[in-house]
């Protein structure tokens, strides 16, 4: 895997697929923007604006991992969209399987010098278990707050992810939800 970091964006009403060094695929909808982050030692997206659905190529000892809001997303060999709002980060799990889990402070102070953390110290630092989400799940989480998830299993995933090819399918949706919906999608101002 060659290394390359770039930056890909979307227009509003446009939508792109990239594919990456390892066959890996990204499709970027509408109005979006992610940072690539790939090398030997790293497969790493940044979502930094909008939504993109992850086909990721199967490769156990290099995790993929989607970075955004407070939370990374992270597959081997699977397939997910993720979408950036201004309030939350949505989830969606096409196949297989997906771990989130905060994303860590990088400004954590380091420990005091001749202290040992004990197994069982209430004092030492507790590394939070996984959330595992598999196939068929939607699992958001608050952009700017730490890590909380809210999953349903009671969720039309494909019709979720509808844009992939270039409809939108709406069932029983609030009216307001479906005019913010088709707004990302032109400049025109529905009312």
């Amino acid at each position: 895997m060659a290394c390359s970091a770039a930056f890909v964006n979307t227009e509003i009403g446009e939508q792109k697929a990239i594919t990456l060094s390892d066959n890996s695929i990204i499709k970027l909808n509408t109005n979006s923007r992610i940072k690539i982050d790939y090398n030997n030692a790293r497969r790493g997206i940044h979502l930094l604006q909008g939504e993109a659905y992850f086909q990721v190529a199967h490769n156990p000892s290099l995790p993929f991992e989607v970075y955004t809001g407070t939370g990374v997303v992270r597959a081997v060999g699977t397939a997910f969209g993720v979408y950036l709002n201004h309030q939350q980060v949505e989830v969606l799990v096409g196949e297989g399987v997906v771990e989130i889990d905060e994303i860590p402070l990088a400004a954590s102070p380091p420990p005091a010098k001749n202290t040992t953390a004990l197994a069982g110290d209430p004092l030492a630092p507790k590394k939070p278990e996984l959330t595992r989400i598999p196939a068929g799940t939607k699992a958001t989480f608050e952009r700017h707050t730490p890590l909380q998830l809210a999953l349903d299993e009671n969720v039309e995933v494909e019709k979720k992810l509808s844009w992939r090819n270039g409809s939108l399918m709406f069932k029983r949706e609030e009216l307001q939800s479906l005019v913010d919906e088709v707004s990302r999608y032109t400049s025109m101002r529905i009312i």
